[in-house]
């Protein structure tokens, strides 16, 4: 673990934590609704807005900074959960495809986004330390994600976890407004 860069990488943790509830359940979530299939349409919208806003997204980090993106984006991972969860009062194939438009804007953004600040931060052969720092950290979230949810979505169910996991996503953006976002000059990616 990169010591200059583990702090920033760990919001990543919480963001692909929370994430890991669509990844890991949501075909399972879907049948047990009456929507069956419809969750290889959360990871096609995923795929298509992935692709569609990442330029536009890229070139708004590089004039306004990382914060402009990011908090942004953190919301809407959590905005999408609670989509998701809403899909069980409402069951909607469109809805819940949705979910793939919020994930994508949201923990897709978070990488790259993410990735561009490693990138600033670190120089050299620290840069190669600094991204298997935060993959390492993205991966362990969506890991040990599945693991813990398993253990809440059978003593509370799915919609019960997608709320958890709604709030552990905007725990993301306290975390990430403490750790570095606060430190940040608005509009640009400089330090104070």
């Amino acid at each position: 673990l990169d010591p200059a860069t583990r702090r920033f990488s760990f919001y990543m943790f919480i963001i692909a934590f929370a994430y890991s509830s669509v990844n890991a359940f949501a075909d399972s979530y879907s049948a047990s609704i009456g929507l069956t299939g419809w969750a290889a349409a959360i990871f096609a919208a995923y795929s298509v807005v992935l692709i569609l806003i990442r330029p536009p997204v890229g070139r708004l980090q590089d004039r306004r900074g990382e914060n402009v993106v990011l908090y942004p984006s953190i919301v809407s991972m959590s905005i999408g959960l609670l989509v998701c969860a809403g899909c069980a009062l409402v069951p909607n194939g469109i809805l819940l495809a949705s979910v793939g438009v919020f994930a994508a804007t949201g923990f897709g953004t978070c990488m790259s986004a993410g990735l561009a600040v490693i990138g600033r931060m670190t120089h050299g052969e620290k840069a190669a330390l600094g991204i298997a720092t935060f993959y390492l950290l993205c991966d362990f979230g969506c890991g040990i994600g599945p693991l813990v949810l398993g253990f809440v979505v059978s003593s509370f169910g799915f919609p019960a976890m997608y709320v958890c996991c709604a709030g552990i996503a905007l725990l993301g953006v306290v975390y990430y407004h403490v750790s570095h976002g606060r430190r940040i000059r608005h509009g640009s990616g400089a330090r104070q």
